[in-house]
């Protein structure tokens, strides 16, 4: 599904959209066959496990930092951390508990990885390696990082250069034992629900924050129960940063108990102060803001998070104004409109949710209307695309007998419109409501958008409307002139309302939103609130 936020094009805060983690969507297995086929083959063995502890206990006075990254060895975050981290368990040697394990899975007994095979080939040389060299072998993974997309290849060079025995990994990673040693890892990671590299625990409690050197010190360093070592004292304090965090307690979804752990982890240092739009000081802090962040939660750094280590990860969604440095969430809250269900008059107009001009069309104060379909779509959007090709069966299946509306998104800029897939698809989006507008008895639009569904790319829309009996004037008339304008700034403000920003949304009978885009799941969800209606039995 695509996703367009309510005042920018949708970036995800934690994991930030930004890259920090190898994200298994789907694992790859590609056989390396210069590594030859033995290696390669990573057959259904006996699934016999070495013992692993799952859930860590509680760390007592005296006990070394359990420390766990959970990798795969090809993954590029995954190998800075461990870079990162070698330096700091040779400076306190002896007083933490290192542990590495792989994230990879098995299926119909295949042992797989994001990377492909080559990367379960890593996994079982290094975990081959940390079973006979538990003392040496983070040097051969720091060898074989520096050029970790070739991995496995010249991994014995790098055993030699660091006084590892070659001969004992490679028995081991060629035969059984190597097998079982990354299945164990494997469902270790599982259990652990360790899916994107690096995931990382410190003393059994997941960690977020910065990466590199110095935070991982700092953080070791606060997880000792006892006193601290000594090598603790060089570390520096972290920056103080003030962050206000401006909400409502109206807001069911903004959910500070959410974010003010993952800004504590991020930034060791924050001074977090919540401050609720409906007080005074709330309200004169929305009046500075509205025009950068109309909707909540709204977050207020001070300048010093500049000098943290985690600012670069924020940098490109802070923006400075005035003094501080205003990070918009994905909230998608306007404390000045009415709440549409809560039984007050939240805008003062006299008007109670579902009276109030604010509420119309909104999913709590819709009519239920039977045999109503609607979707919201970006006309580019391949998912998109496939909903509203699978709707061919589901209209024949219907017999055309429901009301069926398709609506558009994209964003209003001005005098103008943004949308996901750029100006190109602002433009299909209109010409498509101008079919819509115009040929809608017995949806006769659908024919001008399957045709265009089968290259929705191309510019040349002109062929799709001739040869459909669709006037390509009556279209082209409608879609440069101020009506096409109108239609799609009204599904703009339609989509606005019910807060629908993903690409293909369904809305059943006016009230039930799903998502899908196959025949059968909307078959099933206008089904299961039309029962008795004579297509769905």
């Amino acid at each position: 599904m695509h996703k367009l936020g309510p005042f920018t094009l949708r970036i995800v805060v934690f994991g930030l959209a930004l890259a920090t983690a190898c994200a298994p969507h789907k694992t790859v297995s590609k056989t390396d066959k210069s590594v030859g086929p033995e290696a390669a083959k990573h057959d259904s063995v006996k699934p016999v496990v070495e013992e692993k502890p799952t859930t860590p206990t509680a760390p007592v006075a005296g006990d070394p930092v359990l420390v766990e990254f959970f990798v795969m060895s090809k993954c590029p975050f995954g190998v800075r951390v461990e870079n990162d981290i070698i330096p700091v368990l040779a400076k306190m040697e002896g007083m933490v508990d290192f542990r590495l394990e792989y994230i990879g899975t098995e299926k119909n007994g295949q042992l797989t990885a994001l990377h492909g095979e080559t990367e379960v080939l890593g996994d079982t040389i290094q975990l081959c390696a940390a079973k006979y060299f538990p003392d040496r072998y983070l040097k051969l993974i720091s060898c074989m990082n520096d050029n970790f997309r070739a991995i496995p290849e010249g991994w014995e060079n790098c055993a030699k250069q660091n006084g590892l025995a070659v001969e004992p990994i490679d028995a081991c990673f060629r035969g059984d034992e190597g097998k079982v040693l990354v299945r164990g890892s494997y469902m270790l990671s599982k259990e652990r629900k360790a899916r994107g590299s690096p995931t990382m625990f410190i003393n059994g409690k997941i960690y977020r924050g910065s990466r590199g050197e110095k935070s991982f010190t700092r953080e070791i360093c606060r997880a000792f129960v006892a006193k601290q070592p000594k090598v603790c004292e060089s570390i520096p304090a972290p920056v103080e940063v003030p962050l206000t965090i401006l909400t409502d307690a109206r807001c069911k979804d903004c959910r500070t108990d959410r974010w003010v752990p993952r800004f504590e982890t991020m930034f060791p240092g924050v001074k977090i102060k919540i401050v609720d739009y409906e007080t005074a000081e709330g309200k004169a802090l929305y009046a500075q803001v509205v025009e950068h962040a109309k909707f909540l939660p709204v977050f207020l750094f001070g300048k010093e998070i500049e000098k943290t280590d985690n600012y670069e990860r924020l940098r490109r969604r802070l923006l400075p104004v005035g003094e501080l440095l205003i990070m918009r969430s994905m909230g998608k809250f306007d404390p000045t409109m009415e709440i549409c269900d809560n039984g007050l008059d939240d805008t003062g107009n006299g008007k109670v949710d579902c009276q109030d001009p604010d509420c119309v069309q909104t999913f709590a104060c819709r009519q239920e209307i039977p045999k109503k379909l609607e979707v919201f779509v970006m006309s580019q959007c391949p998912y998109a695309v496939k909903g509203l090709n699978a709707m061919r069966p589901v209209m024949q299946r219907l017999k055309n007998d429901i009301i069926f509306e398709v609506h558009y998104i994209a964003k209003a800029e001005g005098e103008g419109f943004r949308a996901l897939h750029g100006q190109p698809e602002v433009e299909e989006n209109i010409r498509q409501l101008c079919a819509i507008k115009h040929y809608s008895k017995n949806y006769k639009f659908l024919d001008y958008v399957w045709c265009r569904n089968e290259n929705i790319r191309s510019a040349e829309w002109a062929a799709c409307a001739g040869e459909n009996g669709i006037s390509t004037k009556k279209i082209e008339t409608c879609s440069t002139s101020a009506e096409g304008q109108r239609l799609l700034r009204e599904d703009i403000g339609l989509a606005d309302k019910l807060k629908i920003y993903g690409s293909p949304t369904w809305v059943v009978n006016g009230r039930h939103k799903f998502n899908g885009i196959d025949e059968e799941v909307i078959m099933e969800n206008f089904c299961k609130h039309n029962p008795d209606y004579t297509g769905c039995q």
